[in-house]
């Protein structure tokens, strides 16, 4: 199957993979575009012609148009790709194009899906020169496709506006002014919905790049409305700081360190596509990562660093650091290509094992606040780095002038200076395997003669588009998986040899639960493990060790190997302390959380997992005080999150602190409930656990109190709530902590009916079969429960059989699945131990060895 990839920049995929530049002519890639955008509506011979061969004459152009059709299908492979006699059509049974995916989506109302397809303008950067009717016929279609584009992004943005999404809308009316800059009413817009959700201070920043860009480009003044809407919004900031009633939460606009850069005079843009202008535009979208571009490349590495600060360790000369380069060509859309050299550069140099560089992700991280040469020598003396490579690059007409040198980190003198490279500003990306070479080359003089055999191989860098979409994708990596996903997937798409981008396409996948894909992903990948940076060969092992496979001894091995990669990385801390967490290290897992920097870079956006993380091993490990202290620090930082309350509550049963539960439940109990929270949240839920947790301590009296609160709690839901399958499943573990084996009996029933595959139903159902006296029945579900040998299932078949055989009073044979459980991949062993349907075990030495701390 082929693809016409005819929005950003235009290109042919066989079967998904690009077809290489050059491997077809420019005006048989024009036919194909012109093809793909009629999509069903054929088009004549003539037309043809004269679009691609206006300098023929009538009987020459037919000619042409009949080799290049010929040559066409020969390429392709197949000569039914191009069908018809006079009037000609791509045949959809052989080939597809996105502006037909877009077109679907657009008018079957798949609004999300459209903006997804459409990557940029159509045919960005494409030229066929001298053909003026062609360009004519290109700018029409251009305008037509954005125009369509814009309708759909404003629709979701109203949508969004309508349910009351803030963070919807500011996305998707920021997505809309960074199509069309200098449209006043699509500023507006942008300018109330960030104002609507908390971020004046961007709304009005907002205003500020509006007239610049219309200054800059066009020589006019700002349009009075987009002054007057600015003007109102300064008021209400000001009487909100004099009320003190509204606090203007920090935004991208207001968090950036340096001044804003001077407007350049006029030149062209860096061809991005347009949903990438977040990046592009002076102006970022208000997330969980407040910097500027810079700041955002950081988070691709989602690496945190926290270099020890005693001992110093010693400098080493061939230890490297590549620094972000510098940008002085005085315009923001650049930002992104310093530290894009650096971390290429840092992959190549990270494969040799000739010197030893800091990882691209500590490197992103650790740079982040660097801007003087003081503060680059303290970095680079608390790392124990030997040798800086830095630069600048700046604008020169169409072309950057970007310049490298080697420096001594101690003295900052100059070892080398690295032959200046130039490339077009629109295609910055060309500089990047120059300059790998150049630099490794001046290496080699400096360390390692070898390294010249590095330099003399050739490797193909990222896309420019595709690194832009990793990036977004990077920003939204646990925050938002499915848009995360949707950003990596694109990547991918627009660089099919981009293995970093499919590597975050399969953990977005496994963390939004969909494991097959996620299955596929990692597979073909370790199946290219030896091209893979080591860095990246242990990310890929812990992704789908415990992710995927529910192997978490094989994450936790990954993990410890990404930290000695990246010593003091606070995501290689994190899959640290997670995974011994998972693995029953509870006291390694809260020493080394407790390494990770949470104010600042990534360890402020993983704040509350990371606590989250401590606290379940704090629990196991019976630190209940400690607990306390962490779940009170959650709860403060994050109020209305509901999933945050739960650690507090656990920890307050757990020491019998009656008094402050029963407050913290009142208020909680109006909080929303979630399910795609990092741990799910009901009110219902949220009792019934506490009463679990009183329950093994003795106090069945307030316990009782709970779960009666709980019954009126699922009981009061509306029936279409409570029909929802979560709240059914958690009505379901209500009755089997209250014991009441009859409703349990119905409602698994009820499940059962929904879903007979399912674990969870089919376990509690056997549970309450052995509670009723039809032990037979009791044994079979149990068997098939430990039969279950399906993918993806993290011990839950396993768990649910041990919880029958407790019932049952077969305690070995329940502890003995409980081992099965674990290996399995199930990680909330620290619950166990108030698990009622376990009760029947609690006691039994092989249990309480079970739960032991392998630490």
């Amino acid at each position: 199957m082929f693809r016409i990839r005819c929005f950003g920049q235009l290109g042919v995929l066989r079967d998904g993979v690009a077809l290489p530049p050059g491997a077809i002519q420019p005006r048989r890639l024009g036919l194909l575009a012109i093809l793909a955008s009629s999509h069903d509506r054929a088009q004549s011979r003539d037309r043809l012609a004269a679009l691609l061969w206006p300098e023929s004459g009538e009987e020459r152009a037919r000619g042409s148009l009949a080799q290049a059709l010929y040559s066409l299908r020969k390429d392709l492979g197949a000569d039914e790709a191009i069908q018809g006699v006079r009037e000609l059509q791509l045949n959809p049974d052989f080939v597809e194009s996105d502006v037909w995916e877009f077109e679907t989506h657009r008018t079957q109302g798949s609004l999300d899906r459209a903006t997804l397809v459409y990557a940029g303008p159509f045919l960005d950067g494409f030229q066929l020169p001298g053909l003026a009717e062609f360009d004519r016929w290109l700018e029409g279609e251009r305008g037509t496709w954005a125009r369509q584009h814009l309708e759909v992004v404003e629709r979701l943005a109203v949508e969004a506006e309508k349910r009351d999404d803030r963070a919807g809308a500011v996305k998707w009316w920021r997505r809309g002014a960074g199509q069309d800059p200098h449209n006043a009413r699509l500023t507006v817009r942008l300018m109330r919905a960030l104002a609507r959700s908390g971020d004046r201070a961007g709304a009005i920043r907002q205003s500020e790049i509006y007239a610049a860009l219309l200054e800059r480009d066009l020589e006019l003044p700002p349009d009075p409305t987009v002054l007057k809407e600015a003007e109102t919004i300064k008021k209400a900031e000001a009487a909100a700081h004099v009320t003190g009633d509204w606090p203007v939460p920090v935004s991208a606009s207001t968090a950036v360190a340096s001044p804003p850069a001077p407007v350049p005079a006029p030149a062209p843009a860096i061809p991005v596509p347009s949903h990438d202008r977040e990046l592009s535009h002076p102006i970022y979208r208000r997330s969980r990562w407040p910097y500027a571009v810079a700041v955002v490349a950081v988070a691709v590495a989602a690496v945190a660093i926290a270099f020890r600060p005693k001992p110093q360790p010693a400098a080493v000369a061939n230890r490297v650091l590549a620094v972000p380069l510098t940008n002085r060509t005085g315009d923001s859309t650049f930002n992104l290509v310093g530290p894009m050299v650096a971390e290429w550069i840092t992959q190549s140099l990270s494969q040799t094992g000739l010197v030893d560089v800091i990882d691209s992700r500590t490197m992103l991280e650790a740079t982040r606040n660097v801007n003087d040469a003081a503060s680059l020598k303290d970095l680079a003396q608390s790392a124990g780095v030997g040798t800086l490579i830095v630069g600048s690059f700046l604008r020169d007409g169409d072309s950057l002038r970007i310049q490298v040198r080697l420096t001594d980190a101690a003295t900052g003198s100059v070892i080398k200076e690295v032959d200046e490279v130039r490339v077009p500003a629109s295609r910055p990306t060309l500089a990047l395997e120059p300059l790998r070479q150049r630099v490794t080359g001046a290496l080699a003089v400096q360390f390692d003669p070898r390294l010249h055999n590095l330099r003399a191989t050739s490797s193909q860098p990222p896309t420019w588009e595709a690194y832009q979409e990793f990036l977004l994708g990077m920003r939204d990596f646990g925050n938002d998986y499915e848009s995360a996903l949707a950003h990596f997937a694109r990547a991918s798409e627009l660089d099919t040899s981009y293995s970093q981008a499919r590597l975050w396409t399969g953990s977005s996948s496994s963390n939004s639960r969909r494991y097959p894909q996620a299955d596929s992903i990692f597979r073909s990948l370790d199946a290219m493990r030896d091209r893979l940076q080591p860095y990246d060969r242990a990310t890929l092992d812990y992704f789908a060790g415990g992710f995927v496979y529910g192997d978490w001894e094989r994450s936790y091995v990954a993990a410890k190997r990404m930290l000695e990669l990246a010593p003091g990385a606070g995501h290689a801390l994190f899959a640290v302390g997670n995974t011994a967490n998972a693995t029953g290290r509870p006291t390694e897992a809260v020493s080394v959380l407790k390494r990770i920097d949470r104010n600042r870079g990534w360890g402020t956006s993983w704040n509350l997992r990371i606590l989250n993380v401590m606290a379940r091993s704090l629990h196991r490990l019976g630190k209940y005080e400690e607990e306390l202290a962490v779940g009170r620090e959650m709860r403060e930082r994050e109020e209305a999150l509901g999933w945050v309350r739960l650690t507090e509550l656990r920890a307050l049963a757990a020491l019998g602190k009656k008094e402050e539960l029963n407050q913290r439940i009142e208020s909680a109990y109006a909080l929303p409930a979630t399910e795609t929270s990092w741990d799910p949240f009901s009110p219902g839920e949220m009792l019934v656990e506490a009463a679990r947790e009183l329950n093994v301590r003795g106090d069945s009296a307030l316990a009782r109190t709970f779960l009666e609160r709980a019954r009126k709690w699922y009981t009061g839901l509306s029936p279409a709530e409570r029909g929802r399958i979560t709240n059914l499943r958690g009505e379901g573990r209500l009755y089997l902590t209250d014991g009441d084996w009859n409703e349990a009996a119905r409602l698994y029933r009820s499940l059962l009916a929904i879903d007979s595959t399912s674990a969870e139903h089919q376990g509690g159902f056997g549970i309450t079969l052995a509670h009723q006296g039809d032990t037979l029945g009791a044994l079979r579900t149990m068997e098939r429960l430990r039969q279950d040998r399906a993918p993806y299932r993290f011990g839950q078949p396993s768990l649910w059989a041990a919880r029958i055989a407790s019932t049952l009073g077969r305690r070995e044979e329940a502890v003995g699945l409980l081992h099965q459980t674990v290996r399995g991949g199930f990680t909330r062993s620290y619950l166990l131990h108030a698990d009622p349907t376990l009760a029947q075990v609690h006691a039994f030495p092989a249990f309480r060895e079970f739960l032991r701390p392998r630490d």
